[in-house]
């Protein structure tokens, strides 16, 4: 008789635990997708110069991060490049449903600027000198903000300062377009930081121009932003850098490894991530100002630091730096 109870008990434990199982799951599936369609939705255009793996890395990257900078949001993407929209008929594809457009690259930005007027364009991976030569020409801006691959004076200035190739005074060179005609003095430990500001001009002579920089000085940076600055300048700096054995920053790593002690640049990564940034900010409170992006890489060329008797550390130089910038910033 127990035996008998035993068994009806268990034949009725057996459906219930599957039903109460299959209703744990489809409730749970239900809080999901209440929490799913409470999401903020956002369409994101991104437009390309090109469908270049370069292009294509920064996008990556943007996408990628962007949800870690933001999960309650439902980021809804489309992918387009300046060639394929310049083949197609028909334009409406691109702006039409998407809340902002995020260019990469010089080219794209000049076609979002001369096309979209009434959508907010984030324009990245250029510089502020191609940049400025877009939004020149009179037409509508107020919807256009823009993070630049430049480098910041303040913040080259700070890498040149944590080398200390020198007793104070300390010398610094920068062959570029400025941010300010007047520079400060900049202070480092041990002492004051000179710097000195010079450009290349059509009619100057390269050699003379970059050679009393050189010259005079114990760091001399290169600025990629450099008007009339050419293959043949850069190869110049290089060479009178060994003449004067003096420490040259340069803006790319290809110039580290062509010559230069070390660069100073944003790589593809660098400016997703900074567009990544500049977007969450665009959402929070609005198009931000046009500004250099925070992100960026350091290539330390270590044959040239041996023969200029220094030992760097790529990473403990980066390191360095973004506390200099925080503590500046506090």
């Amino acid at each position: 008789m127990l035996r008998t109870q035993t068994h009806i008990r268990l034949a009725v434990t057996k459906p219930t635990v599957v039903l109460l199982a299959v209703l744990c799951v489809w409730l749970s599936l239900g809080v999901s997708v209440k929490a799913q369609a409470e999401k903020r939705v956002i369409t994101i255009a991104t437009l390309s110069s090109s469908s270049s793996p370069v292009y294509q890395q920064v996008v990556r990257t943007f996408q990628n991060e962007l949800p870690k900078k933001n999960s309650a949001i439902e980021y809804r993407f489309s992918q387009y490049n300046v060639k394929e929209i310049q083949k197609s008929k028909s334009n409406n594809h691109l702006w039409q449903h998407a809340d902002m457009i995020v260019t990469v690259g010089s080219l794209a930005a000049k076609y979002a600027a001369n096309n979209i007027f009434n959508t907010p364009i984030i324009c990245g991976y250029l510089t502020r000198n191609s940049f400025q030569s877009i939004v020149s020409d009179g037409q509508k801006s107020e919807h256009i903000s823009a993070v630049f691959i430049d480098q910041p004076d303040e913040r080259l200035i700070g890498l040149a300062s944590l080398l200390q190739v020198s007793k104070p005074p300390y010398k610094i060179a920068l062959l570029g377009d400025a941010e300010s005609s007047n520079l400060p003095m900049y202070e480092r430990t041990g002492g004051d930081v000179i710097v000195t500001a010079g450009e290349l001009a059509v009619d100057d002579n390269p050699v003379k121009k970059i050679e009393a920089l050189m010259k005079s000085n114990d760091v001399f940076i290169v600025k990629p932003s450099a008007r009339h600055f050419n293959r043949l300048a850069a190869k110049l700096v290089l060479q009178l850098s060994m003449k004067y054995k003096v420490a040259v920053i340069g803006f790319s790593k290809k110039y580290a490894n062509a010559g230069a002690l070390l660069s100073l640049y944003a790589t593809p990564v660098d400016a997703g991530g900074d567009l990544a940034s500049t977007t969450i900010d665009f959402i929070n409170t609005g198009l931000s100002d046009r500004k250099s992006g925070k992100h960026f890489s350091i290539t330390v060329n270590n044959k040239i630091a041996g023969r200029q008797g220094l030992s760097l550390d790529a990473d403990n130089l980066q390191s360095a730096l973004e506390r200099q910038e925080g503590e500046r910033l506090e």
